[in-house]
């Protein structure tokens, strides 16, 4: 499987203001690799970069995470041609930010694949996480450890694999 999902977020401040100028900009990418072990589990790594800047200070912020998981996939009707897929899965990764700051995420997720045909899969998933401190620039803090949660889009590509399937051909 490749899947992935992204962002650009423009925030252009007030639009009816005569002065108007751009307030940020944020752009995040996050592909994911995956391979089934067996029929519908699989094990997945990737990366996940983002970018921010702020126009009104000229601040920019960084950040890259590495991260692999498990995934489970609940198949109804492996014969179908298409449909829905849910799917659970449990993944943690290391982030590294343009703070110098270090975090271990621990982050379950819940997505719901729709195939359109054996390999393509547009997906909408649910990623709660707990981030975790491991090197912070002001020292660890118990405080620090921080709760997030996202939603998207994405669009998965799955390449056909004799010994584990999702969807029959």
């Amino acid at each position: 499987e490749f899947s992935g999902s992204g962002y650009i977020y423009l925030d252009a401040g007030n639009i009816f203001a005569d002065n108007n100028e751009l307030n940020s900009l944020s752009v995040s990418l996050s592909p994911d690799f995956g391979f089934l072990l067996i029929d519908n589990l699989s094990i997945y790594a990737g990366p996940d970069f983002s970018y921010s800047k702020n126009y009104s200070d000229n601040s920019i912020y960084w950040s890259i995470r590495l991260y692999t998981g498990l995934g489970y996939y609940f198949v109804e009707n492996p014969q179908a041609k298409s449909g829905l897929v849910p799917s659970v899965a449990f993944y943690t990764g290391a982030r590294y930010n343009s703070n110098s700051d270090m975090n271990i995420d621990l982050n379950p997720s819940f997505r719901v694949f729709y195939f359109i045909t054996e390999t393509i899969a547009p997906y909408f998933g649910i990623y709660p996480s707990i981030n975790i401190p491991l090197y912070n620039s002001g020292g660890f803090n118990k405080d620090y450890i921080s709760m997030s949660f996202e939603t998207r889009f994405g669009i998965s590509f799955w390449i056909p694999n004799k010994k584990a399937v999702l969807i029959e051909k």
